[in-house]
């Protein structure tokens, strides 16, 4: 049996609570597509980050909302391309939806690294 009941939502997509309270630094290996049903049971297709290295042993995808499509937007610009390669910081934050605040990933550019 699992000690929490969040622990029984395993999905490929990477959910906030995932990170634990912490960042993850990751690469974009490729940018997806995958359909998703919104808050009126219709169809759409979402952005999808598809990321080279395993998220603790797993792989997983992020499905980006409007907010990271921006955000990624303004780190590599509008070609959905650039930012293949790219690695990103994952944050766990909150954010106000549906006059609910609920646990969100937000993306930024990660941490500078010597060069050496």
């Amino acid at each position: 049996m699992r000690e929490i009941w969040p622990d029984y939502k395993v999905t490929k997509y990477l959910a906030a609570e995932e990170l634990g309270g912490e960042e993850a630094v990751l690469t974009v290996a490729e940018v997806d597509e995958d359909e998703f049903e919104d808050d009126k049971n219709r169809d759409i297709i979402k952005a999808v980050l598809v990321f080279k290295e395993k998220f603790r042993g797993k792989d997983k995808r992020l499905a980006l909302n409007a907010t990271n499509r921006a955000i990624l937007q303004d780190m590599f610009g509008r070609d959905v391309k650039n930012c293949i390669g790219q690695r990103i910081t994952l944050y766990p934050t909150t954010t106000d939806y549906m006059g609910k605040v609920v646990p969100c990933i937000r993306i930024k550019e990660p941490p500078e690294t010597d060069a050496g």
